[in-house]
């Protein structure tokens, strides 16, 4: 069954924003309607679309698909800004922390939602902590920055209450279907 959905219930990509995702420090690139990423080689083309990627399906494993079928890049090396093909060589040391988020503006209420993800990295090598959010809000209503670097957990606000982040992937990817408005895993698939 093929489900078109209505102008009344469409959602609207409005601005991504990257905090240490790659070579990315704390950008937020402005979306208008239909958009085209154009650039030259190496110039982050691929990083945002795996940005865009990671929120909507919530899955890490695979990245660079868009440019390399093969690619061996990894959520690590986004987090931790990894350059070139040597095993270990990160641009980014000691506990780092990356947030992903995308807004969106919801034509049926006329607001806006953010959908994202924490990722914190303390070290080169421990593991990563994942942690998702859906918030009922603009971009500039979330606390990505305190004291001039990424917030922790317990710094990640909205009007000074603490966000409720969630762990796992799939309650994630469960939040985000239905805050998309149930487009089920073709969608996902797709991606």
């Amino acid at each position: 069954m093929h489900r078109e959905e209505s102008p009344a219930m469409m959602k609207t990509l409005t601005r991504i924003r990257l905090i240490n995702w790659h070579y990315f420090i704390n950008e937020t690139i402005r979306v208008n309607g239909s958009f085209l990423i154009s650039g030259e080689n190496t110039s982050g083309k691929s990083t945002v679309l795996d940005a865009i990627q990671l929120v909507l399906t919530t899955n890490y494993r695979k990245f660079n698909t868009a440019a390399n079928e093969k690619s061996s890049r990894d959520l690590k090396g986004y987090v931790r800004c990894k350059t070139g093909n040597e095993v270990s060589t990160y641009m980014r040391k000691g506990s780092v922390i990356t947030y992903v988020a995308l807004e969106f503006y919801e034509e049926r209420t006329a607001k806006y939602f953010t959908l994202g993800v924490k990722i914190d990295s303390p070290d080169e090598e421990s593991k990563l902590t994942i942690k998702w959010f859906n918030e009922e809000s603009r971009l500039e209503e979330l606390s990505f920055i305190t004291s001039g670097r990424p917030s922790t957990s317990e710094e990640f606000r909205k009007n000074d209450k603490k966000l409720y982040l969630i762990a796992q992937a799939s309650e994630a990817r469960s939040r985000f279907d239905r805050r998309m408005g149930n487009v089920g895993d073709r969608f996902f698939e797709m991606i």
